[in-house]
Formats: structure tokens, sequence, C-alpha cells
């Protein structure tokens, strides 16, 4: 298919000037990432239009028209099916009797709620010591007096 294209610009480039094979290489390079339907259809679209040899440039702005209407089309049949998916889940749960839509999400995070406040509160680490707490450390410093960071055991003859 690329062929037959560089077939029709050699055709067409003709006229104006002779067509090299490092232009026949460039035009391949240019145009190997699109899909040769899409190619065909860009030349044609390009023939209608004007009588003169196109830059790979004007080709190329052709080309990416035909896949942006390609990707709108796409995006638009996905957007349908999934409306359409939203539509059927909708009917099923109304015909269940189950909440749907805003109710829905209401009883989900009303149900999440629930569930929260059964979980035990997390320690505050802001809180103040109570006075037991605090004689419950120093009397572990004492017992153990590497246990606390910054103190280290004081051996006799220093303090000597």
């Amino acid at each position: 298919m690329t062929a037959n294209m560089l077939h029709l610009v050699r055709e067409m480039s003709l006229d104006s000037e002779d067509f090299s094979q490092r232009q026949s290489d460039y035009w391949i390079w240019v145009m190997q990432g699109y899909p040769p339907c899409h190619i065909e259809t860009a030349f044609h679209r390009w023939m209608k239009k004007s009588k003169f040899m196109p830059k790979p440039a004007e080709v190329i702005e052709i080309l990416e028209e035909i896949l942006q209407a390609e990707r709108q089309v796409a995006a638009e049949q996905k957007t349908s099916l999934y409306l359409s998916e939203v539509r059927e889940t909708r009917e099923q749960l109304a015909t269940a009797g189950l909440p749907y839509g805003q109710a829905q999400v209401h009883s989900i995070l009303k149900q999440a709620v629930a569930r929260i406040k059964t979980f035990p509160p997390f320690p505050n680490p802001n809180r103040a010591l109570t006075v037991k707490e605090r004689l419950a450390r120093e009397l572990q410093r004492k017992k153990n007096p590497r246990t606390h960071l910054g103190d280290e055991p004081r051996s006799m003859e220093a303090s000597a």
C-alpha cells in the first residue's frame, strides 16, 4: 500500500521536479507510522483540493485530522457503551428494590462510618503524661540505665 502511495507521489511530482531515491526514502520514513488506508485517504483528499505536489507536512496534517476524527468516534462509542451500562445497572438495582445513585452512595458511606466507629481510638502522642506514667518511666530508667537514650552508664572511676 505504501508503495502504491509512493508511485502516486512520484506521478504527482513528474510535472515539477525529479523524484529522487532520497526523497522517496524520506516520504516512506515520514509515512511509516500511519496506517496505509489513512495515507491513501489523505492523498485522495489532497488531490481533490490541490493540483500541485504536496509537502510531507501537508499530508501529515490531513493524516492527523483523520486520526483525530477516528479517536473522537472511538471515544463517543466508548462513552455511549459506558452510559448504557450505567443505565442497565441502575434499572437492575431499581427492579431489585436496592438503592442506586446518591442514595446508594449515602448508604455505603453510612456503613463505612459505622465500621470506623468500631475501631479503638489511636493514642494521642501530644497528650501530657500522668504522674503514674512519669513515675513508671523514672523507675525503669533507674533499673536499666542503658535503656534511656542519651544516658550512658557511669563508672565509679569517672565519677571520682
